[in-house]
Order: structure tokens, then C-alpha cells, then sequence
């Protein structure tokens, strides 16, 4: 099937095609598309949607040769969790005012955190707190259980200090200390 005009039906419409081809812009809500493919709407939404296992969901870039340039989605045994995966080169986050680069990442929420999940079975998340920075990690599992370094807002650094036993000194150290050298 190729298309080269306008094509318009009803919401009861129950035809369906095999395959199709349209030439230049698709719009859906709209009969004068901006864009290659141009929704408009009250709530404009694309779903996708993973019919059963750990599947891949989401949009996935290419380059003109061919190749897969990075993947925006989630995977279907995170539930909820969003990816953005590279396949190669650096990743950039931009803003809005040309080719310059948005050197910061806000997460935004009541104490957020990064988790780095290594494929050796390691987890270390790195939170902020009222300020506080605590990293955390363990060497198995998805969530790290063991807080090891607590950085307070006031300055204070702890180490094997936790959340409700704050480093009351500028370095704080609950444990054993080895030096080699001249202190």
C-alpha cells in the first residue's frame, strides 16, 4: 500500500493493513503535520507496550548507517524504571539554547539518589538527604544495604557513620584507622 494524498476514516472504522507506506509527513489529530511524524492532542501520548517477558520498550535511535545509536525505554523486569542506554561515544544531555551542553543533571524529589548497579553483582547509591550526602553500597543485590560514607550539610565527613549515628567532626571515623606516612 503507498499513499500519496490524504487518507481519512472514522472511529469505527475496523480496516486494517498489513503493511503501509507514507510519503513525507504523518499526522494523527492533525490534517497539517510539522514534522515527519506529528501527534496533536489534549494529552498526546505514544505507547509501547511489552506482551510478555524482559523485553526492550521504548524508542531506539539509528545512525544513517544503520546501526543503533542509543535506546530511551524500559525493560520489562524493572517495572517503571526509565533507561537510556548508549551504544557508543559519550552520552550529552541538552538544552534548549543550541549545541550548548546542560553540564548538570537535576533528580528532583524528597531524598533522591543514583544507584550504580555493576554487572559483577555490586550496588553503590550515591543520596542526598536535607543535604546530607550518604553513599551506600554492598557487594550483592539491587539495593545497597551498608551506609560507608556520610557527608553532613555542615561539613562534617563519617566514615562506617550512619544516618542515626551522624559524624559529629570535621572526619569521623567509626572503626579502625591505618596510616603509612607522616600525619
Amino acid at each position: 500500500l503507498e499513499i500519496a494524498g490524504n487518507i481519512s476514516g472514522s472511529s469505527t472504522s475496523t480496516g486494517s493493513f498489513g503493511a503501509g507506506y507514507i510519503d513525507n509527513k504523518l499526522g494523527i489529530g492533525t490534517t497539517s503535520p510539522d514534522t515527519a511524524f506529528h501527534i496533536k492532542g489534549t494529552s498526546p501520548v505514544i505507547k509501547t507496550e511489552i506482551s510478555s517477558g524482559t523485553n526492550f520498550s521504548g524508542i531506539e535511535f539509528f545512525a544513517s548507517s544503520g546501526a543503533s545509536s542509543g535506546k530511551v525505554g524500559t525493560f520489562g523486569h524493572t517495572g517503571g524504571t526509565l533507561y537510556i542506554q548508549q551504544s557508543a561515544g559519550n552520552t550529552a544531555i541538552f538544552s534548549n539554547s543550541g549545541i550548548t551542553f546542560a553540564r548538570d543533571l537535576k533528580i528532583q524529589n524528597q531524598a533522591p539518589f543514583i544507584t550504580f548497579d555493576d554487572t559483577q553483582g555490586g550496588v553503590m547509591r550515591i543520596q542526598s538527604n536535607a543535604g546530607d550526602i550518604r553513599i551506600s553500597q554492598d557487594s550483592t543485590g539491587d539495593t545497597p544495604s551498608t551506609q560507608t560514607i556520610h557527608i553532613t550539610n555542615t561539613g562534617n565527613v563519617g566514615i562506617g557513620k550512619t544516618a542515626s549515628n551522624q559524624p559529629t567532626e570535621k572526619l569521623h571515623v567509626d572503626g579502625n584507622v591505618r596510616v603509612e606516612g607522616d600525619i
